[in-house]
């Protein structure tokens, strides 16, 4: 799995205020990637815990599977608004 820099995309986006680099092309791989990722989890989430009555292991379990939606949803998200914004920059 690709390990990301947590600071990369904002000082790319800084960066591309002042000279347009590109982004986009950059940006739109790792949306792709963090959509993929996703998948996977999306399945074990409604293949393991969709009843209701979790014991408390199945609970813990679904925890740690609920922190890997919000990270690669928070990444899905902001890769479309970089997307979005760079669509309407005119410079």
């Amino acid at each position: 799995m690709v390990r990301l820099r947590a600071d990369a995309p904002m000082r790319r986006c800084a960066d591309a205020l002042i000279v347009p680099l590109g982004l986009a092309g950059e940006i739109s791989p790792r949306l792709a990637l963090h959509q993929e990722i996703l998948r996977p989890y999306q399945e074990i989430g409604a293949r393991d815990f969709s009843h209701t009555a979790l014991s408390r292991e199945e609970q813990i379990r679904r925890l740690k599977l609920k922190a890997g939606f919000i990270f690669e949803e928070g990444w899905i998200v902001w890769s479309k608004d970089v997307l979005t914004i760079l669509d309407n920059l005119t410079i």
